[in-house]
Formats: structure tokens, sequence, C-alpha cells
């Protein structure tokens, strides 16, 4: 953004960068992330399901059945947690890169690697952590 004066043009029009790119983009990811984690559920639920029926002769009511009665809701609402976090963080280190890319395109090729990376391992580490912090506080014992 910053290579291409994209942010120099927002502030002459006179309105803030914050605003105009930061917040859509932490918005859409927060939106977007979770939605797209709902889908992955769903369609791996679907994969198990017809491996089950396939492969071991499982019937899909008895499959339904026991995913409904081993998946709880807490899971659905953690994972959904853990997934706005990653959303936020990917967010805010995208912009902030994005901010201060400089060098032309090599300055941000280097960015987005900078940010996969970095955002790679922050999912790593939060995911630890925040793992963790709901089995000693949410999950009973």
């Amino acid at each position: 953004m910053k290579v291409t004066q994209q942010i120099d043009a927002i502030r002459a029009l006179g309105t803030s960068p914050i605003k105009r790119i930061v917040i859509p983009r932490l918005i859409g990811s927060m939106i977007a992330l979770p939605a797209l984690t709902l889908f992955a559920d769903y369609i791996a639920l679907w994969g198990a399901m017809l491996i089950c029926k396939t492969e071991l002769g499982i019937g899909q009511s008895y499959f339904i059945g026991k995913s409904l009665e081993t998946i709880k809701s807490v899971d659905l609402f953690t994972g959904m947690f853990k997934t706005m976090v990653f959303a936020v963080f990917i967010a805010i280190a995208g912009c902030w890169k994005g901010f201060n890319a400089e060098g032309g395109t090599e300055g941000v090729g280097q960015a987005t690697t900078w940010v996969v990376v970095a955002s790679s391992i922050f999912i790593m580490v939060s995911d630890f952590f925040l793992t963790k912090l709901f089995i000693l506080t949410v999950y009973p014992h």
C-alpha cells in the first residue's frame, strides 16, 4: 500500500487510513475466517461420514448420532473464538507490513512472506496457549 502511495492518497483526501483500510480488513477477516472454518468443519464431517459408510460400513444415521453426541457446543464456540483471534492477528500483521512495505515489488514480496511466516508462528503458539486456557477453564475436569 505504501509502495503504490495509496496511503498518501487516502491521507490527502482527509480520511484516516486506519478507518478506510485497517478496520474493514479486520472486520472482514473476523467474519470470513470463522465462516471458512465452519465450512471446512462441515466438509470434513461429510468426508468422514462418506469414508465410514463406504469403507467401514457404518450407517449415516449412526455416524450423525455419534457425531452429535461427541461434538459439544463448547467445542464449536472455543474453535470459533480461536479462529477470530487468528483472524485479528493476520489482519493486523498484514496491514502493518502493508503500511510499511518499501522497495517496490521486491519489498512487497518480502513483506508478504514475513506476514505468512509470522502468522503461521503466531497461530501455532497462540493455539497452544488458548487450548491450555480452555482446558483449564471451560472443559470439565
